[in-house]
């Protein structure tokens, strides 16, 4: 196999055995479009699941060679998993996607395509101009919107959206940054991490959907919070983040 065309495709899952057929067709949809280009391998974290999730892995992916199963015996936070898989990875590519297929899986494909060599990240991007948003809920859209639009202000990197789960990596790029938030600030916060780092971090405009199946993990209110202290603290880091990060980049 040639490494450089290898890619790991991490898969948090969190309580998702309803979305885990839609995943499995959704897989051999990217696989297939992926030829001969990118070779494409599967690495699933069971986030402390406590419904059927890790029973219903087993019975789809547990014996494709392709696939593997990890699992977190207490949920720990979808970005904790993310990186459980990164870390487990053996490609320097390694995406991550989300479960639920509110991204069609095969638009890594564009994602990879802007993958330059000295580039840490490509993100997915719905908030781009050129990306497109349907039938998601409102509060959620709203917290997203808002989040991405602050990050851009303080960070003035010019991305247009901060929050997506869906991306690619370079994994030696990712795997030293000291990434403080477990749940899903910890996206933003690898953003954060990068810019400050003045890796390059890139983004393609994204189509994202509502979830069709199960249930989203997101605790809005939580959440929301959560970005509002990251925020604050960026905030304040064009003093103290930039400061103590940039001795980090220097050392």
């Amino acid at each position: 196999m040639n490494m450089d065309s290898a890619v790991t495709v991490v898969i948090p899952c969190c309580n998702e055995e309803a979305a885990l057929p839609l995943a499995e067709r959704a897989l051999r949809r990217l696989t297939e479009a992926g030829q001969p280009f990118w070779t494409f391998r599967y690495i699933f974290v069971d986030d402390g699941s406590t419904d059927e999730t890790w029973s219903v892995l087993q019975r789809l992916f547990g014996n494709r060679g392709d696939c593997r199963l990890l699992r977190h015996p207490q949920n720990r936070g979808v970005t904790a998993a993310c990186l459980s898989g990164m870390q487990a990875a053996e490609t320097e590519i390694v995406a991550v996607i989300d479960c639920d297929c509110t991204y069609d899986p095969v638009q890594l494909l564009y994602l990879l395509q802007e993958l330059g060599a000295n580039t840490s990240c490509v993100t997915a991007s719905p908030y781009h101009p050129r990306g497109r948003v349907e039938d998601v809920v409102w509060w959620r859209l709203a917290l997203s919107r808002s989040a991405s639009r602050l990050y851009r202000l303080i960070l003035r990197n010019g991305l247009w959206t901060y929050t997506s789960c869906f991306r690619v990596y370079r994994r030696s790029h990712i795997l030293d940054l000291p990434i403080a938030s477990s749940g899903f600030l910890g996206m933003a916060e690898i953003i954060a991490h990068l810019v400050a780092r003045r890796r390059v971090v890139a983004e393609v405009p994204a189509v994202l959907r509502a979830r069709t199946v199960g249930q989203s993990k997101l605790r809005v209110a939580k959440t929301a919070i959560g970005h509002a202290g990251l925020l604050a603290r960026l905030a304040y880091g064009r003093i103290n983040f930039a400061k103590s990060w940039g001795k980090e980049a220097n050392a």
